[in-house]
């Protein structure tokens, strides 16, 4: 009887080790998705990065600024301010990466309509046509534009382009699709046009994993 109590207890003491380990396993398995899907949506914004400095700079500039940047005139850019360095760009950036799900909601289906289906100068990217990007790229878009932190974009642009980029003549934009969502939905950005305005100059912090490309003209 012995022997059987002690093969019994081990049994006992495997067993309760066992439970012990999947009751860890299981408790951690909501981080690890979690861990998986900040991993996908890190990718998907390094995507889109790369998909903006192709084809967004020569309108909303290398850090998201738009129609103009402090201490720059005439800069060429026709793009409403999505984030960066400027006044309108912190308000545009505010209220796109608001954490309200409601606002946040709201602002996902904007950027959404404005880049599939486009407004004013700006092109229907969505629509078949020279400027068209695919489903995936738009919402990767979507997604870098609420999380972005725009520094690293600039940072990005500076290195692609060798420097700070010169404004290249904007995409044409696409003619209105049948079906086009009203013109009154909200822009991407704040809805107002940048205003300059005096400013001290500011200094980009760089990105942690790339060394700092040569910095902009000095901001006022």
């Amino acid at each position: 009887m012995g022997a059987v109590q002690k093969l019994a207890t081990t049994v006992i003491v495997g067993l309760v080790a066992l439970a012990t380990l999947l009751v860890v396993l299981l408790a951690n398995e909501g981080n690890r998705r979690d861990d998986e899907l900040d991993e996908q949506e890190e990718v998907a914004i390094e995507r889109a990065i790369d998909t903006y400095i192709a084809n967004c700079v020569a309108c909303h500039g290398p850090g998201g600024e738009g129609l103009t940047t402090p201490g720059e005139q005439g800069t060429g850019r026709i793009g409403l301010p999505l984030g960066g360095m400027t006044e309108a760009g912190r308000r545009a950036q505010e209220l796109n990466q608001s954490q309200d799900p409601t606002i946040r909601k709201q602002r996902y289906d904007a950027i959404h309509d404005v880049l599939h289906y486009g407004r004013g100068q700006m092109p229907a990217w969505g629509i078949e046509g020279d400027n068209r990007l695919n489903d995936e790229q738009i919402e990767e878009l979507i997604l870098m534009i609420q999380n972005v932190d725009w520094d690293e974009v600039y940072n990005e642009a500076i290195e692609t382009y060798g420097g700070y980029p010169t404004p290249q003549p904007p995409p044409v934009a696409a003619a209105a699709a049948t079906g086009q969502r009203a013109a009154a939905q909200e822009d991407i950005g704040s809805g107002q046009a940048a205003s300059p305005s005096p400013r001290p100059p500011v200094t980009r912090r760089p990105d942690s994993r790339r060394p700092r490309p040569p910095p902009r003209a000095p901001r006022r």
